[in-house]
């Protein structure tokens, strides 16, 4: 058996790895991480001002917390972008899918107080805490959560092709091996048509002589 290997063929600048405004995925994934990376800093900020105000304290070990797997996610996710390690965009990815989730059932239990507002008669309309709920709110909540889920799924898809990218750029390197039987070639000889057929007379001599000599 002969073991013959192939390498497999990329092409980084393929349209599949370009994102919908025409950028690259790569480029996409490293705006997107800086975008949240400041907003992440801007909410350490926020934070901890409130926090160094009196009784800021006292919910302090959730927020650490929280704060710590915020930076922990993100830094993962700008060591896959620079390193190119397509592992390390999945804890960003499964947090993306989380605020999917979470926006699409705040989306419908929007719509079902939507609904709720609107089948609600003059008297209920009256109870005492009807005044926090209206129907100009809830469509305004409506609108924006439609939007985040939007922004969310397009996240997601940029993040999905970067992962792409990242692991076929790695298994391009790779080379693919298998074995294969050993070929043998042979050669027949085949006379050509024009060669004349061989002499005999010299035969036919060497026959002759020692008969005649007998006789």
């Amino acid at each position: 058996m002969e073991r013959t290997c192939t390498q497999r063929q990329f092409d980084p600048h393929n349209t599949k790895y370009f994102c919908c405004c025409g950028c690259h995925v790569m480029t996409g994934a490293k705006i997107i991480a800086s975008i949240y990376s400041l907003l992440l800093g801007l909410d350490i900020m926020v934070t901890a001002r409130s926090m160094l105000s009196e009784g800021g304290w006292i919910n302090a070990t959730g927020i650490i917390i929280g704060t710590a797997i915020c930076v922990t996610i993100f830094g993962c996710l700008w060591h896959g972008i620079l390193h190119e390690r397509a592992g390390h965009l999945i804890p960003f990815m499964v947090i993306t899918m989380f605020n999917i989730g979470s926006s699409v059932l705040a989306l419908v239990m929007c719509l079902i107080l939507i609904f709720a507002y609107s089948a609600a008669s003059d008297s209920y309309r009256g109870y005492q805490y009807s005044s926090y709920i209206d129907g100009q709110s809830l469509a305004i909540v409506f609108v924006v959560l439609i939007g985040m889920i939007w922004l969310h799924i397009w996240i997601f898809l940029i993040m999905k092709k970067a992962y792409s990218f990242l692991l076929h750029k790695r298994f391009s390197t790779v080379y693919r091996c298998a074995n294969a039987p050993h070929t043998y070639q042979g050669y027949v000889a085949v006379p050509k048509e024009d060669t004349p057929p061989p002499a005999y007379e010299g035969q036919k001599g060497f026959w002759k002589e020692p008969i005649e000599n007998v006789i």
